[in-house]
């Protein structure tokens, strides 16, 4: 049995708060993003699907799957795929607007695995003194992950996965986390992020 399900028009859940910040210089926005960046990308759609026989049938769809758990890849499109269990997977898309409407429609109709409506809000955190900003709210040692590798931590006391990305030759992290929580957990991160001389950005490419 699957639950072949389609995600809501996507809203993020910050988009209140994008319409309260003041706006800056291009020029003065660039050079604190170089050091500290914040973006949403909560706009990308989610998607997952978990059990048996989950890989085999993404394989089939012509998806390159992770064979290790927390380990991640990229999708045709650009998007991400990770597999966050031994038979669970969770994929997003690479740009607004971007939907994974033929995978969910392709569900067999009696396969023991199911689609994963996923509405995760996801942040990204760029810049030279990133790790300064992890520092101040989590306890994990994010210079001795690796890029590309799904971690699991609490950053701000909130759940989060974390993917340290490599992006133009520097490592980037896009965070996820229940949608919830992405209010307090923006604020908290923007608070340090000034503070430490960054800015907010745009966050798609």
């Amino acid at each position: 049995m699957h639950e072949n399900q389609h995600p809501s028009l996507r809203q993020s859940p910050l988009q209140a708060m994008h319409e309260e910040i003041d706006s800056v210089s291009s020029a003065r926005k660039s050079e604190q993003a170089n050091r500290l960046g914040l973006g949403d990308r909560s706009l990308l759609e989610k998607w997952g699907v978990r059990g048996t026989g989950a890989a085999e049938w993404l394989s089939g769809m012509g998806v390159n799957v992770p064979a290790d758990v927390y380990a991640t890849g990229r999708l045709s499109g650009g998007g991400l795929i990770a597999r966050i269990g031994k038979e669970e997977f969770f994929l997003e898309s690479a740009k607004c607007g971007d939907s994974f409407a033929s995978l969910r429609d392709s569900l067999p109709p009696a396969a023991s695995f199911t689609s994963v409506l996923r509405e995760d809000a996801s942040l990204l955190v760029t810049g030279s003194r990133s790790l300064e900003l992890f520092a101040q709210t989590c306890s994990h040692h994010f210079e001795s992950s690796p890029a590309e590798h799904w971690i699991y931590t609490r950053i701000a006391g909130v759940n989060c996965g974390v993917l340290p990305h490599m992006y133009a030759g520097t490592i980037e992290y896009h965070l996820w986390l229940d949608p919830s929580y992405a209010a307090y957990l923006w604020q908290t991160l923007l608070v340090i992020a000034t503070e430490l001389g960054g800015s907010v950005i745009e966050s798609f490419d």
